[in-house]
């Protein structure tokens, strides 16, 4: 709760906005306290490092999976 805090305060002494941002978990760790505390301090998007991707109409936007880059082909 107190780096969620803190963290938003930092970005609105820099003016960033405070709604609607993306929390990607440090390494993943989450849960349903977590999503809570997130929700009610205007998070709206939650970046796993469960690899896939996301479905917008059946996923938690808190729990989304994501692509990792590094493990993309190039062509």
């Amino acid at each position: 709760d107190e780096e969620i805090t803190a963290s938003l305060n930092f970005l609105r002494g820099l003016g960033a906005p405070t709604k609607n941002w993306v929390m990607c978990y440090p390494y993943g760790a989450n849960d349903e306290k977590l999503r809570a505390l997130l929700r009610r301090n205007g998070c709206a998007i939650g970046l796993t490092i469960d690899e896939g991707v996301a479905d917008a109409a059946k996923d938690d936007p808190l729990q989304l999976p994501r692509l990792d880059t590094i493990e993309l082909p190039i062509t």
